[in-house]
């Protein structure tokens, strides 16, 4: 069904072109019909991608500014812990349960789980997630890796979606599409997470 509206769409454009390019007879005239064709539905699309390109160099990707070694555990700020990250060498891993409780989660000598509630987080190092308005021209994802007690940033990965021009914002509205253009360096929040908090154990990591 939106296929079927999106063609008739584009055909109720199209032929609304053709009667105005017949009906003009100068052939400057017939130029700016065609010249204004491409352009209305595409000017702000190619301008919004070239500003996507020169945002992506100043501000996307992975910027690493220093690493630490040795780190037995972290905070995340994910909505729950989970205890998949003790199996990249951390000792540890705490934050806040969904029900809003600190909790930690720690790997017994013989490789078991422990889960513990209601404790003092110890952590020096927190990794979270910042998501923007996904319906903004521009949105940001972005996963900090900062110093708790000092709130320096010691590690930040940015991806920078562009929803496109208003024609395809449009379009999407209806389909409820995703970003036509996306740049950040491809890197997974594992690989990110562990090349600036260097787990106390590498040799377990997976």
């Amino acid at each position: 069904m939106l296929g079927l509206f999106v063609l008739a769409l584009i055909f109720g454009y199209i032929t609304l072109i053709s009667k105005l390019f017949k009906r003009f007879r100068p052939w400057w005239a017939k130029a700016m019909v065609v010249a204004a064709a491409i352009c209305i539905p595409t000017a702000d699309a190619v301008y919004g991608r070239m500003k996507l390109k020169r945002l992506c160099e100043v501000e996307g990707g992975v910027h690493l500014y220093r690493d630490v070694g040795l780190v037995d555990g972290f905070e995340t700020a994910a909505s729950s812990v989970h205890k998949d990250w003790l199996g990249y060498g951390y000792q540890f891993v705490e934050g806040k349960t969904i029900d809003g409780k600190p909790a930690r989660l720690s790997r017994n000598p013989d490789g078991t789980i422990r889960q513990e509630m209601n404790v003092m987080l110890k952590s020096e190092y927190s990794f979270g997630t910042t998501i923007g308005n996904v319906k903004d021209t521009y949105f940001r994802i972005e996963y900090v890796v900062r110093n708790r007690n000092s709130s320096e940033v010691i590690g930040r990965f940015t991806n920078i979606g562009f929803n496109g021009g208003w024609f395809e914002r449009y379009i999407n509205r209806i389909g409820a599409g995703s970003p036509v253009a996306v740049c950040g360096k491809n890197i997974s929040i594992i690989e990110f997470v562990t090349k600036i908090l260097k787990p106390i154990n590498r040799e377990a990591m997976k």
